[in-house]
């Protein structure tokens, strides 16, 4: 019992100590900042027209994720994996709010399977279809 529970704890961590570097470096980058959504589903935001905020997400170390509609909160968690990203936006507050905003981001959210960066923007995907175009926040 003991020697198979030794095999299965020396697999995980092989497997968790042995990431591509790649998916390491992207963990890295979207860890440093706050994102930003400047553009949703091809839809250029204005803060002007959103509460004077744009909404944000967060990507955390520990594999969460956490962000505003800028109406509701949510947070929820992401995962890089070797060809793509998958977030689950989880849980959100339940604020009334004025438009669609919320539905259209917790959506597109969920829809994510791939990223790019074009410069310092990083491109939230479904396969090649850009969904959010985010940029650093402060």
């Amino acid at each position: 019992m003991k020697t198979k529970l030794l095999i299965i704890l020396s697999t995980l961590f092989v497997l968790y100590a042995f990431r591509s570097p790649q998916q390491l470096s992207i963990a890295k980058i979207l860890n440093t900042k706050k994102w930003d959504v400047t553009s949703l589903n091809g839809q250029i935001l204005d803060k002007k027209t959103l509460q004077g905020t744009l909404p944000f997400i967060k990507f955390n170390k520990n594999g969460k994720i956490s962000g505003s509609t800028t109406c509701n909160s949510f947070s929820g968690t992401y995962k890089v994996l070797t060809k793509g990203l998958s977030l689950n936006p989880g849980l959100t507050t339940k604020k009334p709010c004025s438009g669609d905003m919320d539905t259209k981001l917790i959506s597109s959210l969920k829809k994510v399977n791939n990223f790019k960066f074009s410069g310092s923007n990083l491109k939230l995907l479904n396969g090649s279809s850009e969904l959010l175009n985010l940029v650093p926040g402060n």
